[in-house]
């Protein structure tokens, strides 16, 4: 008798035989609806094919899919049926591979029978996703396709196969250049794993060119994928394309020139800065974790990069599915994405209507919030403590140049933020919003301060240079605000806040102080607010921060019992606070909160506040003699604090500084930072009246969550120390 098969395994079988039948049934309704793709895309590219002029009709392609795929249309031809109905049943069959591959590496987390009970929740899961559905039935996208292929080469990854896994990523390329979306995951994996050597990468190129054989053999160039991918890089100039993302909000203004490439720095930064957490962490990752770190970096890009569809974010989609496997508690992550993402194309392909993608938007913005601090815990909680081993695939130039980079890495990722954050300003410094800034500057004597109108008209000096007197303002502004960065990562390098049983104190304070300064440079409020408010805040933080150290210096002075040399330091520091807040008020209470975080006592931060509000009231007195009655100076120092342009920015900076502290605040942050951001577009006009709810939304859930981090993880017992 042969061995009998065990109940188990009939189970399983029958279970993915069941839900392989239905998720036919279920697309069986969509498989000749006509979407405007394929009325406008793949019917045109498959009638341009005809199978009785040979394989060198693929000449005749005009599509912007890969040649393997129009290969693949021009096959079809020798198949009886709807070239409708063939062109879905192509995009059907990869759901079923990616349903499968998903399983497959949900499977690799769990062992005996929990094993199959997780290959066959994923494989439903992913087989009956809305979006999923929708996206090959209904519209007869190709998303399936390259998914699968990212999902089996991650797998493979895991097994360390690393040539099948590379494989796999070739196949991906082919089908869709929004491969290029798990190559951050690639590139940090390969960092901290290092199971494989760079030169394996070349079998992605290879496997490409073996994909395009059969168009080469039709009289296009070995070259034309090159050709082919750079040409889709460009095929949607603009900001806005229907993703729930970002820039659903600010539509009506983008400049695509303008604005694109600064972003796509921007994202660079903010890998960079994930990248710096590695640094931080010294050892390699459980895959549990790196299943986080892969969500995350595929869905990072797409809320915030331009042009970005509706359907780019599969990969994510996907992935969250494991995740919801192996972090089961944190299945509302997943679940909302899926609903969100579901509903942005549910409307156009059913309803046949453009969504309202403020709406989906919210909904990325909270899971993007709560994923990046969830993925922040998982690196800096894992417990694999195992070490960094180099694989014998690792070659030795490549080997040495990790040992490096392990030592150094940190300073060209902070040089490479830097010229971004430059390169941004210089980039959007010619944006001018009539209805906003120039009506700002107009009625600048009400809303400015006598001391920020002095500084700023300094500025005219540059008009000689060649620019409008606006942007010379601009320039000035901006000027400030880099010494600012620095002088701050300084500071808050000095600093370490002391318990009873721990010294925060190790030799990795140099990634802290960095992490500090790239996020800094990354905060929106740094970009917006200097350029299109043209705000002074670098100059303030310039005297604050100075202030601060002379402030703290002043008490450890106090504290040897040297009292002279500690009234000098308090009188100084007082006069910085001062006329800081003369530039801008909002940082009267910016440097009485600077103070408390830094741990001196509540009562003496009060009084360096109001010590400083004399030198602040001084500094308006000369506007006396030119007409202006004290009413009116008083009105605008408090119409000042009104303004929530003026208050955003120090907000970010003292929330960037508890993030320094404990990096619980990173969700505190995330939620302002966003808040400042849609603050931003009401000033402007970008966004709808029926919005600005969100921004108080936000700004208020950002202070909740730093009263709770305080409450419960932030003890009074600790102590001030300065280096």
């Amino acid at each position: 008798m042969g061995k009998r098969i065990p109940k188990q395994d009939i189970y399983f079988i029958l279970t993915i035989l069941v839900l392989s039948v239905t998720g036919i049934l279920v697309r069986i309704p969509g498989l000749g609806h006509l979407s405007g793709d394929m009325i406008d895309c793949y019917l045109p590219w498959y009638e341009s094919l005809p199978a009785h002029q040979g394989i060198g009709v693929l000449k005749n392609y005009t599509g912007d899919y890969g040649l393997p795929y129009a290969t693949v249309l021009w096959l079809l031809h020798y198949l009886p049926g709807s070239p409708v109905t063939k062109i879905k049943l192509v995009s059907v069959s990869f759901e079923y591979l990616l349903a499968a591959s998903t399983a497959l590496l949900s499977s690799h987390f769990y062992h005996d029978n929990k094993k199959r009970l997780a290959a066959a929740v994923s494989y439903g899961i992913t087989l009956f996703y809305p979006a999923l559905i929708l996206n090959g039935a209904w519209w007869g996208q190709i998303d399936s396709a390259y998914a699968a292929f990212v999902i089996l080469s991650v797998y493979c990854l895991f097994k360390e196969k690393t040539i099948p896994s590379f494989i796999f990523l070739g196949l991906a390329t082919v089908a869709k250049l929004q491969t290029i979306f798990i190559v951050p995951f690639l590139i940090m994996f390969y960092y901290r794993r290092r199971i494989f050597s760079l030169l394996e990468i070349l079998i992605i190129p290879i496997t490409v060119e073996i994909l395009y054989i059969p168009a080469m053999i039709a009289g296009y160039s070995p070259s034309t994928p090159i050709t082919m991918y750079l040409e889709q890089t460009a095929e949607y100039p603009q900001m806005y394309m229907h993703y729930p993302g970002i820039w659903c909000y600010f539509w009506q203004l983008a400049d695509y020139e303008m604005f694109h490439l600064p972003v796509i720095g921007w994202v660079a930064s903010g890998f960079i800065a994930f990248f710096c957490l590695l640094l931080l962490k010294g050892t390699d990752l459980s895959d549990e974790t790196w299943i986080s770190i892969a969500f995350w970096s595929s869905l990072f890009p797409v809320y915030f990069l331009p042009a970005m569809h509706e359907r780019y974010s599969i990969i994510a989609e996907i992935i969250a599915v494991v995740y919801l496997m192996i972090r089961p508690r944190r299945w509302w992550i997943s679940s909302f994405l899926w609903l969100t993402i579901s509903w942005a194309v549910y409307q156009p392909m059913i309803l046949d209507r453009l969504p309202e993608q403020e709406k989906t938007a919210l909904g990325m913005m909270l899971i993007l919030i709560a994923l990046t601090s969830l993925t922040v815990y998982d690196v800096l909680k894992d417990k694999n403590n195992t070490g960094v081993q180099v694989a014998h695939k690792i070659t030795s130039p490549e080997s040495k140049f990790l040992e490096i980079f392990d030592k150094y890495g940190i300073y060209p990722a902070v040089a490479f933020v830097f010229m971004i954050s430059v390169w941004s300003c210089i980039k959007t410094l010619p944006f001018v919003n009539p209805d906003y800034l120039q009506t700002v500057w107009d009625n600048d004597s009400i809303l400015r301060t006598p001391l920020y109108r002095l500084i700023i008209s300094a500025s005219e000096s540059f008009t000689g240079l060649g620019l409008e007197p606006l942007q010379a303002h601009k320039v000035i502004c901006i000027l400030f605000m880099f010494p600012a960065a620095f002088l701050w990562m300084a500071l808050t390098g000095s600093v370490h806040f002391k318990t009873k049983s721990h010294t925060e104190k190790n030799g990795k304070d140099i990634i802290r102080s960095s992490l500090f300064l790239i996020g800094f440079l990354m905060l929106p409020a740094t970009i917006f607010y200097p350029i299109m408010e043209c705000s002074l805040d670098g100059l303030c933080l310039i005297l604050s921060g100075i202030g601060t150290f002379l402030f703290m210096k002043a008490k450890k002075i106090s504290a040897a019992r040297q009292g002279s040399r500690s009234k000098y330091y308090t009188i100084s520091a007082v006069v910085l606070f001062g006329v800081s807040a003369a530039i801008s008020p909002a940082y009267l209470l910016f440097n009485a909160f600077i103070l408390v975080i830094f741990n001196v006592p509540i009562k003496n931060a009060l009084q360096v506040a109001a010590a400083s509000m004399i030198i602040t009231v001084l500094t308006e007195l000369p506007e006396i003699f030119t007409g202006s009655t004290p009413m009116e100076l008083l009105t605008c120092l408090l119409r000042n604090y009104m303004l929530q342009g003026a208050v955003v920015f120090p907000l970010s900076i003292l929330l960037l500084v508890l993030c320094r502290r404990n990096i619980r605040y990173i969700i505190s942050l995330f939620l302002f930072e966003f808040g400042s951001i849609l603050d931003f577009g009401r000033f402007i006009g970008a966004i709808r009246e029926k919005y600005y709810i969100l921004i108080p939304i936000l700004t208020i859930s950002s202070l909740i969550t730093v009263i709770g981090i305080i409450k419960i993880y932030d003890r009074p017992e600790r102590n001030y120390h300065m280096e």
